[in-house]
């Protein structure tokens, strides 16, 4: 299956953006930031992340939140 990639642009808040990029990076052998409520549903709503499957803690980025931060650091390097 493939992840549906949006066509209109989606504006995140710029809390979400930079807890995407948080979230991108790796982590070694440490779990992901806290995260408000707020800004994880936001982030679950526009489908850049997976919920936490059977009690784990660990939220992954989808397909469309990889494409989205792609665009994003493209968007800041022409800037």
């Amino acid at each position: 299956m493939y992840d549906r990639i949006p066509t209109k642009p989606i504006t995140l808040s710029h809390s979400a953006t930079w807890a995407l990029e948080v979230l991108s990076r790796p982590r070694y052998g440490r779990t992901h930031p806290a995260l408000s409520w707020s800004v994880t549903q936001e982030l679950t709503r526009a489908g850049f992340v997976n919920n936490p499957v059977q009690g784990r803690r660990i939220m992954s980025i989808t397909a469309a939140g990889q494409q989205f931060l792609r665009t994003h650091a493209l968007r800041r390097a022409l800037s």
